[in-house]
């Protein structure tokens, strides 16, 4: 019985990765588009995107963010 358990939670797991994943890579493009960086940065951020599925919108969202100015 628990190995069922465990088929159905991995299943689970898989299908919510599945819909996370694009609908983050998606996010971290249109964000992308809008970031005052040079085009080289932001071609490059894209292959990271694109290329490494998940951890690659990830990777942005943690690198890319700029800190509140306090002005």
């Amino acid at each position: 019985m628990m190995a069922r358990a465990g088929f159905v939670f991995a299943n689970v797991l898989f299908f919510m990765l599945m819909l996370i994943w694009p609908v983050l890579s998606l996010a971290a493009l249109f964000v992308l588009r809008g970031k005052p960086i040079k085009d080289t940065a932001r071609a490059l951020w894209a292959l990271v995107i694109t290329a490494i599925p998940l951890l690659g919108a990830l990777a942005f969202f943690i690198a890319a963010d700029e800190p509140d100015s306090a002005a």
